[in-house]
């Protein structure tokens, strides 16, 4: 699983867009629990102005299986619980498998 080849922080989500688990290192680095984002949408963590952009991508993706910016070094805000954007690197790798894509995005905060 990708999982465990990625560092972290990180956050995984399914093919639907909903987060299935949260790095502690992510939860402590952007002010969130695990608990409070497991089976919410990403979206949840993007800034409002980017959620076009995220689900044209990702509806992309999964129509054409094409990756544009899988495995590429992205700088972009994430958003942390108090609802600040922080400046990010993020860096996403997907797998699939029985159940569907699975995607996996490594997510540093940039000082």
């Amino acid at each position: 699983m990708i999982q465990s080849r990625i560092g972290s922080p990180s956050v995984r989500v399914d093919q639907h867009g909903i987060v299935q688990w949260v790095s502690a290192d992510f939860a402590e680095s952007y002010g969130w629990t695990p608990a409070s984002l497991i089976g919410l949408p990403l979206t949840e963590v993007i800034p409002p102005e980017y959620h076009p952009a995220h689900q044209t991508g990702f509806s992309r993706f999964l129509a054409t299986q094409v990756p544009h910016l899988l495995n590429e070094r992205l700088r972009l805000p994430v958003l942390t619980a108090d609802g600040t954007a922080a400046p990010s690197e993020v860096c996403i790798a997907a797998e699939r498998d029985d159940d569907g894509w699975t995607f996996l995005a490594s997510v540093n905060r940039i000082s």
